[in-house]
């Protein structure tokens, strides 16, 4: 895998010891790693504040590469890089020619969701880029002539947390190395396999150059990080993107997580959204669709205690969500990730919460990606209760309407900090109140020790098994709160509502 360490000087081995310890591989099999070095005494290097349209030069070496000694600049001819001690010549990939135009499409796809360039021939037309030698042969010793192991897959010098605009890293892309990635990302070689091992391998080597530290597990619940490029683990495979979630960083399994390099924790996402910008993704909306209730005359199809919905995306659907009349009434995560990636699709079932009016129905199902994007399914119009429906809103939720036969909420317009008597009245479908405060507020959750958890003015405060954001106070008190599943008794505790109590701290 990437196989790596960030401290100066530092190299970690890998050693076959540690690789039986991971699953679904074959027997004796030895890991790769990236490594990112720091070279001591290095200048530093040519750093950008912001890289809106920056380009990535990946190059094949064709016909070889010459490389000069010194601080990395992709642009410079010779190419110079903090990794050779001499002038040397880097072999072409000839042993990925027939994948090729994949792993370039493969690295656009995981760049996409960002305003960077990623190309294959050299960007002649731009006078800052960085890059990606991505050479070798049929050697099992593709970093020899770098002065590396013959473990080493990749490798770049830099400095941890700075942006070099015009970085240098390598892929090693012999034979022997691609197909131990490609072990790691499916557990077979495949062509397929082949093209998300190299792909990974440059993903993570040109995220370095751009300060980026490897990840180990999510903080939310202490997941592995084995669908980031940024790891080292290799627990699922399939096609790996820079994941919108926070995780404490590390490298293998057998030493835990560490502190990252720029912070407590690295949202992989975010860091490269903040230094390029937005961008397009390449990969579409995850899709969504209701296998049960099935889509018939509406007399014929009461609602049910559950649904059950297929959902799926090429980079993985984060969460489902069920709609019922316009409004989110149930949510789920998405499915784990597995030796070959997630399922595509996935199965959910979101239970229809008891407390739902009779009513006539419309169900959707909305299914996210982790950069939310969104795919919708067809609606499927269902009865709970009586075949008409609804007569008035006083059988409804609090809050609601009662029109056609159907029990519905307005659409929230309550934003963060707004006061609210209900929480459906809420963008974020939470009400929130403190008995220090007053009127409920519109808020939200939130994830404690992350800077910026919270918007300006509120402070993400700690309680039953969650967090959300409240206002800052000087005093001790407590608070309650509401959430979708809770329509008609925003401040109650018991059966399914959802209770908050907080004991603030004191300043």
């Amino acid at each position: 895998m990437l196989r790596a360490a960030v401290a100066a000087g530092l190299i970690c081995l890998l050693t076959p010891t540690l690789a039986s310890a991971e699953k679904g591989l074959p027997d004796g099999f030895t890991p790769r790693r990236i490594e990112f070095r720091q070279k001591e005494g290095s200048p530093k290097p040519h750093g950008r504040a912001a890289l809106t349209g920056h380009t990535i030069w990946l190059n094949r070496c064709v016909g070889g590469c010459m490389l000069n000694p010194g601080t990395d600049d992709m642009t410079a001819t010779p190419i110079v890089s903090g990794i050779p001690n001499s002038p040397t010549m880097r072999g072409e990939a000839t042993d990925i020619a027939d994948i090729w135009p994949e792993v370039v499409q493969c690295v656009k796809e995981v760049y996409s969701p960002f305003a960077v360039n990623v190309v294959e021939d050299e960007p002649t037309d731009q006078a800052i880029y960085s890059g990606i030698i991505v050479g070798g042969n049929n050697s099992a010793k593709a970093g020899a002539a770098l002065g590396l192991p013959p473990d080493v897959g990749g490798i770049v010098s830099g400095f941890p947390c700075q942006v070099d605009a015009r970085g240098v890293g390598f892929a090693f892309a012999d034979n022997d190395n691609v197909n131990t990635f490609a072990l790691e990302v499916s557990g077979v070689i495949t062509p397929e396999s082949r093209v998300l091992g190299i792909c990974w391998i440059i993903a993570q080597e040109s995220a370095h150059t751009f300060g980026l530290d490897h990840e180990f597990e999510y903080i939310d619940d202490k997941s592995s990080a084995c669908n980031d490029p940024m790891t080292y683990r290799f627990e699922c495979g399939g096609q790996k993107f820079f994941r919108n979630r926070f995780a404490a960083c590390g490298e293998f399994k057998e030493q835990g997580p560490r502190p990252c390099q720029c912070g407590a924790n690295q949202n992989s996402h975010l860091k490269l959204l903040n230094i390029f910008g937005p961008g397009t993704s390449l990969i579409p909306a995850p899709t969504a669709t209701i296998t049960t209730p099935a889509a018939s005359s509406q007399a014929a199809n009461s609602l049910g205690t559950a649904v059950v919905a297929n959902a799926g995306s090429e980079r993985g659907v984060n969460r489902v969500e069920l709609y019922l009349n316009g409004y989110k009434w149930a949510e789920t995560k998405g499915a784990p990730f597995g030796r070959n990636g997630q399922p595509n699709p996935s199965s959910y079932q979101l239970l229809i919460p008891a407390d739902l009016p009779d009513s006539i129905v419309d169900v959707q199902i909305k299914a996210y990606d982790d950069v939310d994007l969104v795919g919708e399914s067809p609606i499927v119009t269902v009865v709970k209760g009586a075949a008409g429906g609804c007569q008035s809103a006083d059988t409804c939720a609090a809050g609601q309407k009662c029109e056609a036969g159907k029990c519905f909420w307005d659409p929230p317009a309550g934003e963060l900090g707004d006061s609210c008597t209900f929480p459906q009245f809420c963008f974020s479908g939470l009400c929130s109140n403190s008995v220090f405060q007053g009127d409920a507020i519109c808020t939200q959750t939130c994830v404690e020790g992350i800077a910026d958890a919270c918007p300006a003015g509120l402070e993400c405060v700690a309680g039953n098994g969650t967090a959300i954001c409240l206002p800052a106070e000087d005093e001790g008190g407590c608070c309650s709160t509401s959430d979708q599943r809770t329509p008609w008794a925003p401040f109650l505790l018991g059966g399914i509502v959802l209770g908050f109590v907080v004991i603030r701290r004191k300043k």
